[in-house]
């Protein structure tokens, strides 16, 4: 599921009363959309960070009175009551659950079956219990996680969440973050979540935490010596991609845009050959890896048109503006990683073209 799409989860998990554990990547804004939903309700949140955590941080301090154990209220129950006290509903997240050490685990599950922990019960408003949202990163081999048993899982409903480019876009835009750092990924969505290759010497990678944090260097980028601009997109994105959004970075008044190639599509006349012409013309001056990265993005955002539409005009026309070598090297790469898009195109290009987009290749590559 789409991380901005989780928020009428959430009130269906509070309806019900359903503790909830989202599943995700790190970076990708799970902590940022749990508290925009509970400052969009007016609730009061508590978030343990699970993985740096011991079971005295949960329970409090023991104390001896007249021979019996006690437990002194901890700061963040304290918090929970006080709010619940003023009418906010309480909610506690468990961040890093998967992460935690067994025994503050095994201390976290008690406040999801039972709403108490010891002699500690957690507040209600309104005859709701606190509500409780554990986080998670996948324990998909790539994380430090416990795989979590099936009797645990059962304790809560399980969301996976994906990264999601138009969401992240449009929250980066009412959030005023660089207009910069939003083009290059608007015209770059496959690098908003990106890993680098194994083996490479790239120390960071790029997550929508890391531009978003990146951004408010570049916003300060005037101020900064220009010889340490690579060295914090580096640190925050890692080489590779680093190098490529420094080129955009320097280059961005003259940069072409995905709007910049419907736009001038919507606006052209007469045959797909035309099109591709004028898109030819356009991306003339740009870097090969640019041009390539539009095009790629083009097809992610049209690659399902339909027949005698713009968007299928749009989608072809970009690909018949390309020079044959990066045409070639799309096409040969989706036939290999995407082959029921690759159909789609060849599908289109012959109802509107009778192949001539194929035809233009066939002499480089059998295809």
């Amino acid at each position: 599921m789409k991380v901005s799409n989780i928020k009428p989860v959430l009130d269906a998990c509070f309806d019900a009363e359903d503790s909830v554990r989202l599943i995700g990547v790190h970076g990708i804004g799970k902590t940022d959309i749990i508290k925009e939903w509970c400052e969009s309700k007016d609730f009061h949140v508590e978030f343990l960070h699970l993985s740096n955590q011991d079971v005295g941080d949960l329970i409090g301090i023991p104390n001896i009175v007249d021979g019996v154990t006690t437990w002194a209220e901890p700061l963040w129950l304290n918090n929970l009551k006080k709010a619940a006290s003023k009418g906010k509903h309480p909610v506690l997240v468990l961040d890093e659950f998967s992460r935690a050490p067994l025994d503050v685990r095994q201390a976290a599950l008690q406040l999801v079956l039972d709403k108490r922990i010891h002699q500690h019960i957690l507040p209600s408003l309104n005859n709701k219990k606190t509500f409780i949202i554990a986080a998670d990163n996948p324990d998909d081999g790539n994380y430090a996680v416990e795989t979590l048993d099936d009797a645990l899982l059962d304790r809560f409903i399980n969301i996976n969440l994906e990264v999601d480019v138009p969401g992240w876009l449009a929250w980066a835009k009412e959030n005023n973050v660089n207009n910069i750092v939003r083009e290059f990924i608007r015209n770059n969505p496959s690098k908003l979540f990106f890993q680098a290759e194994e083996g490479s010497d790239d120390t960071s990678s790029a997550t929508p935490r890391s531009w978003t944090k990146l951004a408010t260097y570049v916003d300060n980028f005037n101020n900064i010596p220009p010889e340490l601009h690579f060295i914090i997109i580096d640190g925050k994105i890692g080489k590779s991609l680093g190098l490529q959004f420094l080129n955009f970075y320097k280059n961005f008044k003259d940069i072409i845009s995905i709007d910049d190639i419907v736009e001038l599509i919507r606006n052209v006349n007469g045959s797909i050959e035309n099109v591709g012409k004028a898109v030819n013309t356009l991306l003339d001056n740009s870097e090969v890896s640019l041009i390539t990265e539009l095009a790629k993005s083009i097809i992610h955002q049209y690659s399902f048109s339909v027949k005698d539409t713009i968007e299928s005009r749009i989608l072809l026309g970009t690909l018949y503006g390309l020079n044959v070598e990066v045409l070639t090297a799309i096409l040969l790469d989706l036939k290999e990683t995407n082959v029921e898009i690759y159909d789609n195109i060849a599908e289109l290009d012959d109802y509107i073209n009778n192949k001539q987009l194929f035809r233009r290749i066939a002499s480089n590559i059998k295809l």
